[in-house]
Formats: structure tokens, C-alpha cells, sequence
């Protein structure tokens, strides 16, 4: 698979889902909504997503490795965590996970698929 372009990178716009779950319970996902990736330099990525509720925007930071295909990362919003994505080989999808710093529990999944890609 050639990774030029749009494939290798996570910049652009995703529609992405994400589910919850406590000890007693696991929440579906909720409606989709916009991930964007709007910096890359060098190997730091840096993306925000729209909170329900709130004048802010959740902000997400980390760095790329394996050949820019995955991403670890921090996010601040109604929650605080970490994560980790992993690009698709055809640059179309990721898929990964987040854990919250304050909740205990395994890693919640987390995927997102591409709707536009604007050059880093």
C-alpha cells in the first residue's frame, strides 16, 4: 500500500463514535460527531471535538509513530485521559480507544471515519 497523501496522515475532519461503560453498565454510542486534526508538526498532532453544553472545545494532543499511523495522545474536555488511534491502511478510518483519568475501568473503543483531508 503507498502512503503518500491522504493516507498518511490523520489531518481533516472525522465522524466519530465512542462508547462509555462503568462497572454496571455499558452505554451505547451516542449520535456521531466531528473529530478535527487541524496541526501536524514533525511527529505532534493536535485535534479538537465539539462538547455538548460547554463554550469550550475538548482538545486533544499526542504524538505520531509506526510510520505516522499511530497516535497517543491526551485529551482535556468534560473529561481528562488519555488515548491511542490507529490509522487504517487505506487512510480512511482509525480506530482505537480512551481511558478517563478518574474512572476506573478498561479502555472504551473509539473509531472515526475520514470526511475530509486538508493538507498538513
Amino acid at each position: 500500500m503507498d502512503y503518500s497523501g491522504a493516507h498518511r496522515s490523520f489531518v481533516g475532519t472525522w465522524m466519530c463514535k465512542f462508547y462509555r461503560w462503568s462497572a454496571s453498565e455499558i452505554q451505547p454510542p451516542g449520535p456521531p460527531f466531528p473529530l478535527t486534526f487541524e496541526h501536524e508538526s514533525g511527529n505532534t498532532l493536535s485535534g479538537f471535538f465539539p462538547t455538548p453544553e460547554r463554550e469550550k472545545n475538548a482538545i486533544l494532543t499526542g504524538t505520531l509513530s509506526h510510520n505516522r499511523r499511530v497516535w497517543t495522545g491526551t485529551f482535556e474536555g468534560l473529561e481528562s485521559g488519555t488515548m491511542v488511534f490507529v490509522l487504517s491502511e487505506d487512510g480512511q478510518t482509525f480506530y482505537g480507544a480512551w481511558v478517563p483519568d478518574k474512572k476506573e475501568g478498561p479502555p472504551q473503543p473509539w473509531w472515526g471515519t475520514r470526511t475530509t483531508y486538508e493538507q498538513p
